[in-house]
């Protein structure tokens, strides 16, 4: 049986937007958290940190590493195990990533801002864990 979708698509005028302020987002993957700043041409208008339940985090992290461990050894009834816990991580951090989407997108949207995003690598953070300037 053969079935028929269809998209439609609406074209409609807009007038170009002229970013008047920067929306700087900083995902720091150090410590789980995102920092935003809304920049103007001299001063910080505003600065927000947002972070998920971190303690539960850490905890399901911790649980997830311990039973990699007896996976490796034991078997196979420990890998079920340990992705029942990280789709309980995942369940935890996706309301966290919308919300803060959301709130980033009403951020630049109310003070006319274009963002700007860090995203830091693998190579930036095991510097900076090492100690070195990036």
């Amino acid at each position: 049986m053969a079935t028929l979708n269809l998209a439609l698509v609406f074209a409609r005028e807009i007038k170009p937007y002229w970013a008047e302020r920067l929306l700087v987002v900083d995902l720091n993957a150090l410590h789980n958290c995102v920092v935003s700043a809304v920049v103007g041409e001299h001063h910080i208008m505003t600065i927000g940190i947002d972070m998920p339940n971190l303690g539960k985090v850490g905890r399901i992290q911790k649980k997830i590493a311990h039973i990699k461990r007896l996976s490796a050894k034991r078997g196979y009834s420990y890998c079920n195990r340990s992705t029942e816990l990280k789709s309980r991580l995942w369940r935890l951090w996706r309301p966290f990533e919308e919300v803060t989407a959301r709130k980033l997108v009403r951020l630049a949207r109310q003070y006319k801002a274009a963002i700007v995003l860090h995203s830091p690598n693998d190579k930036s953070i095991r510097a900076l864990k090492e100690g070195a300037i990036v």
